[in-house]
Formats: structure tokens, C-alpha cells, sequence
């Protein structure tokens, strides 16, 4: 679903490859002084990286600092107005060195936010993982006037601190976004979480090595598997101590596919959305068609292609959008996405197992709509079913008649107060 700003009505790698992707993660932090200067207001100004690994912080730019008044104010022009918030906060756009899909060095960028709580002890982080986004310059790094992008700054209001990745791609991040592609979302989130601590302690404060992970659409999905990747995979000084996801597609192939193609359960043009980015980004990944016109019929073949470069505004992208699949998607790759074969069903196999085969040692709670018009309901359903199977216990709460995204202005809120009654009952 398009991002859109709160104020405006809006209509949303193998096993191996994790490993691989996991094998550079770097954990300690790098030294505070040398790490990076910061900036207000302009382009972060890159240093020399202490270390020159994943996780080394390059810039900083200090996007704004608002006092507890002034956050309340702003999280409610973003449509979080509840729970109120208690604090202020400082939110930095980062840039830090990662991984691509094929474990090729790049870079990233993303935002902390941390609370001006008045205290020094160690800081709960946060990491939230946000929905579907198309234009680079809509995230939570480039811009604030979104919902999504003012979670991350909702959990700093709460005194937790926010860290939340742009993912690659998006942002000040080179290269095309491989949307969908949960190992990226996966690096994208741990190398941030590293550099994060690298700029807390330059502030003179530390990151907790629990971590409460959160996510919304993509996001929702991306957060489990990397809670499921932490689980497999442990990573020194971090570990996951609750696990809350809103209205992910948790299952493109068993659920959100047949509601998309074999139903009037979703919205046709939200349809077309999903699957023209899912295309066009998979095939910068997997290569599921050599020529644009193998996927998408007549005059979309060039158009699609084009308007998802990450350069198009929301505007340009859905007036180039039918609203029913049919008329955009060639008969030949309607049949590929009903029956998959070959690489799409890996591809999809891949990226379909965030909640399979894993049990969850934190708890996990899940948060949907059936009225969901963007992502079906039933990708929860199968989602608590996997985890059940594995011995966990989550907890699915249906949002009831709320679009996508209403889904989000409810349920992150309710995700924060799941968090707020956990750590309230730790000793």
C-alpha cells in the first residue's frame, strides 16, 4: 500500500544465503569518537569507519528534536495521537555500511530516535520494520509527514529507543529496493541495530541487548524473520524479547496470491500495485523474465518497469495502474503466480518461511484486519497456525473492519502498549 501522509486520506534468499549474508554481522560497537560527526539539517557528513565492516556508522544528521509537547503534537498529525507521548525525543538519520542480497558490501541509511527520558540507563531499543514503499525519498531518513515513518519516533516518545531501517535501496541507499526479500530486510535492520549502538554511545548512553521488534506490511513479515533469524542464527549482545507484527504477508503463495488472484477479497488496483513492485524488484534478485514483456501485457510492459524505479511519486504510480490484474499481467505469468514453478516458486518458498519451522523463545503477537483490502487475513491465520505447530502460543487480534491503513494507526499503538505491559512485569 502507498504511503501516504497521515493528514491526506490514502487508499499499502535460501537458508544459505541468510547464513551468508549473517556471517559479516558485527556486534560490538565501534569507537563512539571516531566514529562519525554529526550535522543538523544537511547532508550527513561521512568519516572515516573505525572499523570498515558491516554495522560501521558513517553520518549522522540530526533531523529534529522535539520536547515531550511537541512530539505529542507531531505523532498526532501523524495520526498516532494514543497513547500519548511522555517524552521527548532527538531522531538522527544514519548511514552505515551493509550487505546486498548477494553479500556484496554496500550501504544503507535508516533513523534512531532516541528519548530524552532524563535517565542513563541503558535504552530498550526498538526495531521497526515498516510497510510497501516505492519512492526512495518516502521513508522514514528523507521524511517524517507519514505514519510509517513516525513509528519508529512513537516508541522514542515512550522511552524506548527507535531504530528503524530504511532497507536497501530506499533512502540514501544506492541501487534498486529487492522488495520482498526478507534476508535484505533481515541485514538491513542488524547492521543498523550496530551502528545504532556505535551513535547512542557517542551520546553517552547504551542500547539494551534486548531487543523488541515491530513491523507493519512488510515490515510485519520482516520482523519475524528476524526474530526467526536471531533465533538461528544468535547474534553476541542481542537477543529478542517480544515479537509484535501488524498485517504482514506472511504467506504470498498460500494466502495472499489466491485472495489477489481468485477473489473479490482485495482492492483490484492495490492488487495490481503489489504485484507489478513484486515483480519488477524480484527480477533484480531472482531474474524471472529476461524481457518486461514476458510479465506484463502491451503498453505495461514498458510503463511498469518505469514507474517503479524509485524515482516515481505515489501520483505517477497508480496512474499507470489498472485496476483489474488481468488487463496488466500476461495470461502466460497469471498461470506462473497461480501454479509457481521453477525459480518464482523458490523465490517464493524463500521468502514465505518467516514463520514456519521456527519456535519463537519470545512471545510473538499478531494484529490484522479481515476488511484488509491489501493484505489477506488469511496470512495471519496461516501464520499463528505455523507458529502453534512449532509450540508457540501466539496471539492473533482481528482489528475487525479497518483498511490497511487503519491497520497500522491501531495496531503499531497496540504493539506499543503490548510492549509497555511486558517489560512492566520483568522483574
Amino acid at each position: 500500500m502507498r504511503i501516504l501522509s497521515a493528514r491526506r486520506a490514502a487508499p499499502l534468499a535460501a537458508a544459505a544465503v541468510v547464513t551468508a549474508l549473517l556471517a559479516g554481522t558485527t556486534t560490538a560497537a565501534s569507537s563512539p569518537a571516531s566514529a562519525t560527526t554529526s550535522t543538523t539539517g544537511s547532508a550527513p557528513t561521512p568519516a572515516p569507519p573505525a572499523s570498515g565492516g558491516r554495522g560501521t556508522l558513517l553520518g549522522v544528521t540530526t533531523l529534529r528534536t522535539l520536547d515531550r509537547a511537541q512530539a505529542a503534537t507531531w505523532l498526532t498529525d501523524q495520526g498516532f495521537g494514543s497513547p500519548a507521548a511522555r517524552h521527548g525525543f532527538t531522531e538522527y538519520r544514519v548511514t552505515y555500511r551493509t550487505v546486498d542480497p548477494a553479500g556484496r558490501p554496500t550501504t544503507a541509511s535508516g533513523v534512531l530516535a532516541l528519548p530524552d527520558t532524563g535517565r542513563r540507563t541503558p535504552l530498550a531499543p526498538v526495531v521497526y520494520l515498516h510497510g510497501t514503499t516505492v519512492p526512495k525519498d518516502a521513508v522514514a531518513s528523507a521524511t517524517g509527514d507519514n505514519y510509517d515513518a513516525a513509528a519508529g519516533p512513537m516508541f522514542a516518545a515512550a522511552g524506548y529507543a527507535g531504530v528503524a531501517p530504511d532497507y536497501l535501496g530506499l533512502g540514501s541507499g544506492p541501487g534498486p529496493h529487492p522488495y520482498m526479500v526478507h534476508a535484505a530486510e533481515t541485514t538491513s535492520a542488524l547492521d543498523l541495530l550496530t551502528a545504532a549502538r556505535t551513535l547512542t554511545a557517542r551520546e553517552g548512553r547504551r542500547l539494551a541487548p534486548g531487543i523488541r521488534i515491530a513491523g507493519f506490511s512488510q515490515g510485519a513479515a520482516a520482523a519475524l524473520d528476524l526474530g526467526k533469524t536471531l533465533r538461528e542464527h544468535p547474534v553476541r549482545g542481542t537477543s529478542v524479547t517480544a515479537i509484535g507484527a501488524v498485517s504482514g504477508p506472511y504467506d504470498v503463495a498460500g494466502a495472499e496470491l489466491p485472495a489477489a488472484l481468485d477473489t473479490d477479497q482485495l482492492d483490484g488496483v492495490e492488487v495490481s500495485f503489489y504485484l507489478a513492485y513484486l515483480t519488477v524488484a524480484w527480477n533484480h534478485v531472482y531474474h524471472l523474465y529476461d524481457s518486461p514483456a514476458e510479465v506484463f501485457r502491451g503498453r505495461y510492459a514498458r510503463l511498469i518497469p518505469t514507474v517503479f524505479d524509485g524515482a516515481h511519486d505515489y501520483t505517477a504510480i497508480y496512474r499507470a495502474l489498472p485496476a483489474d490484474v488481468t488487463d496488466m499481467l500476461t495470461p502466460a505469468y497469471l498461470a506462473r503466480l497461480r501454479h509457481p514453478t521453477g525459480t518464482l516458486a523458490r523465490a517464493l518458498h524463500t521468502n514465505d518461511l518467516t514463520c514456519t519451522g521456527w519456535r519463537p523463545a519470545a512471545p510473538v503477537r499478531l494484529w490484522a484486519a479481515h476488511a484488509d483490502g491489501d493484505v489477506a487475513f488469511l496470512n495471519s491465520e496461516h501464520c499463528r497456525a505455523a507458529l502453534h505447530t512449532s509450540g508457540a502460543r501466539p496471539r492473533l487480534t482481528d482489528l475487525g473492519a479497518l483498511d490497511h491503513q487503519h491497520t497500522a494507526l491501531t495496531g503499531l499503538p497496540a504493539v506499543l502498549r503490548w510492549f509497555e505491559r511486558l517489560d512492566a512485569a520483568r522483574p
